[in-house]
């Protein structure tokens, strides 16, 4: 997994609760490099896993809560530092569709040994979406964050509905996404 998802988790844990509490998160045991992660280093997804479970206990919050808001957090990250994925993008609807044909292939040509998730896509109309997602690793929920976090920035309501069951290989989720006109 990218390490700038884990820098940035870190980010997200001292600004949202404290540095105690970060302190704390990364002394769960277990985790590699003793909880000492860089943004172009590369580290096992289950450490993610463990820090976000560490965190659930100490701030009493569900995991799925916390890893959604962690994705909400990481879309204004990284449209901040990498504006230029999504300039040319008129509405959450258009990211969110170009997110394997556009965005992840310009995060393979920064970092390219990431192991992205796949998603693909029917647009339906201008304002209906499904998303077919497949990855390695639980992460749907952060992905659920990152589409809110899309509708955020350009201050859209999505509603968006999800399903998700796993195969032997891969965590499957299928989100119909809609965006509602105010």
């Amino acid at each position: 997994m990218l390490g700038i998802v884990f820098t940035e988790f870190m980010e997200m844990v001292e600004d949202k609760f404290s540095a105690d509490i970060l302190d704390e998160v990364l002394d769960t045991p277990g985790l590699s490099n003793d909880g000492a992660y860089t943004a172009v280093g590369y580290y096992d997804h289950t450490d993610m896993i463990r820090m976000v479970v560490s965190l659930s206990k100490i701030v009493d919050l569900p995991v799925d809560d916390l890893i959604e808001v962690f994705g909400q957090h990481m879309f204004s990250i990284l449209s901040g530092k990498y504006p230029a994925l999504i300039s040319d993008k008129k509405s959450s609807m258009d990211v969110l569709e170009s997110i394997d044909t556009a965005v992840h292939r310009e995060v393979i040509k920064l970092y390219p040994q990431a192991e992205l998730p796949e998603f693909k896509c029917d647009r339906h109309s201008e304002n209906h979406l499904t998303m077919h997602y497949r990855s390695k690793r639980p992460f749907s929920r952060l992905a659920l964050g990152l589409m809110k976090g899309c509708g955020e920035h350009f201050s859209e309501t999505l509603d968006i509905q999800y399903s998700s069951h796993d195969s032997d290989d891969y965590y499957l989720t299928e989100f119909e996404v809609r965006r509602v006109d105010d």
